[in-house]
């Protein structure tokens, strides 16, 4: 499976030195793919879904259930979904079935958390 939705370059954060945003910086748009008209149907714009690592794809999950999946900065979501990291999508518009998301990291993984300070960064 190739990596689709373009390079992962960074968008949305400082760089590091190879030109791959870090994942604590990883913050990016996208139109979600192969979505669930049904549970579109449920979705608000402002709603926060969770993201979640499928197999070798990125789906947002909704309470209704598997809203669809995201293609910018897969492989770079592959990775620091794997490293622990904690990510969420905010819905930002919704036009018939067309869900336009603004994907943004929540929490690093346990062993990057500093003592004393919120683990939630959302």
């Amino acid at each position: 499976m190739s990596g689709g939705g373009g390079p992962d370059v960074g968008f949305g954060g400082p760089g590091g030195g190879d030109g791959v945003t870090p994942c604590d910086a990883l913050t990016f748009s996208d139109r979600l793919q192969s979505a669930d008209p049904a549970v579109v149907a449920t979705l608000t714009v402002g709603q926060t879904l969770d993201v979640e690592r499928q197999g070798y794809g990125v789906i947002t999950v909704a309470p209704a259930g598997r809203a669809g999946v995201l293609h910018n900065q897969l492989t770079r979501m592959l990775q620091c979904l794997q490293e622990g990291y904690i990510f969420k999508a905010d819905v930002q518009s919704i036009t018939g079935i067309e869900v336009r998301m603004h994907v943004r990291v929540l929490e690093p993984p346990p062993h990057q958390r500093q003592p004393g300070i919120p683990h939630s960064w959302g």
